[in-house]
């Protein structure tokens, strides 16, 4: 009788050695352990989930992944270094550096931190800089004021026009301004 034929049914734990050849559906009903040398999939595979440890590599190019090396942060590397990270606030974080990242802070509003201090918010309300500003070309407000005892300073061939202007404003040479 050909054995090729037969139906093989297994109660308990099997080990096998040497090659396994299957034609047809592999069902596991309660998961897959691999212990070593990994899995090598032809064709499509399928699932409803998949659950890592670590991380997922690119076939041939160990040094680009993704994946997640702590609970609720997601890492992205590519070339042998990380290139953003995605952390449990939701903050897009560049070049594995904690303190300068992206996030969104409330509706409608898009904020840039750097050095763990909000510096750039972009919102309805219009474009919010703290820190200093360096511009060549014009640069063209409704306002300018100075924050927090820095002064508005415009100097080597910068324009400036704006309705008004609070604060300490300081013009220096070759700058131009306009008022009103």
């Amino acid at each position: 009788e050909d054995i090729a034929t037969k139906q093989l049914d297994v109660v308990g734990n099997s080990k096998f050695e040497g090659d396994v050849d299957i034609t047809g559906v592999v069902t596991a009903r309660t998961g897959i352990k691999v212990l070593a040398g990994g899995i090598d999939g032809v064709g499509v595979v399928t699932s409803t989930s998949l659950v890592i440890d670590d991380f997922i590599y690119h076939s041939g190019d160990t040094n680009t992944f993704f994946g997640f090396e702590s609970s609720d942060r997601i890492r992205f590397n590519t070339n042998g270094s990380d290139k953003f990270a995605i952390n449990a606030s939701g903050h897009l974080i560049l070049l594995d550096d904690d303190d300068t990242y992206f996030y969104h802070p409330e509706d409608n509003t898009f904020a840039f931190v750097t050095t763990g201090d909000e510096r750039l918010t972009i919102s309805g309300a219009g474009l919010t800089v703290t820190g200093e500003i360096s511009a060549t070309g014009a640069v063209r407000a409704t306002s300018f004021s100075g924050h927090s005892g820095v002064p508005a300073e415009f100097s080597n061939g910068l324009i400036a026009t704006a309705s008004t202007f609070t604060g300490d404003v300081t013009i220096g040479s070759g700058a131009t301004v306009g008022i009103g």
